[in-house]
């Protein structure tokens, strides 16, 4: 594994845990701007991301749109 390769998931990992220093940062940026293949999976790895907050990381269940209307007795 090449050294951008090596260093390029646990540079998006500091990112999304909000611990990377400004130099990782830096290095990050230099990598998306550089690489159009590491731009791709860091698109993949903020979608994967994203969707996992959305979902409280657990696999989305269907909801119900409204509450199902119980008949009346008469």
């Amino acid at each position: 594994m090449s050294e951008p390769s090596a260093t390029f998931p646990r540079l998006v990992q500091r990112v999304l845990d909000d611990s990377a220093s400004a130099e990782e940062r830096r290095q990050l940026a230099h990598l998306l701007r550089t690489d159009p293949d590491r731009r791709a999976e860091y698109v993949q790895q903020m979608r994967l991301d994203a969707l996992l907050h959305f979902t409280g990381g657990a696999a989305a269940k269907p909801r119900l749109v409204a509450a199902p209307i119980k008949a009346r007795s008469s």
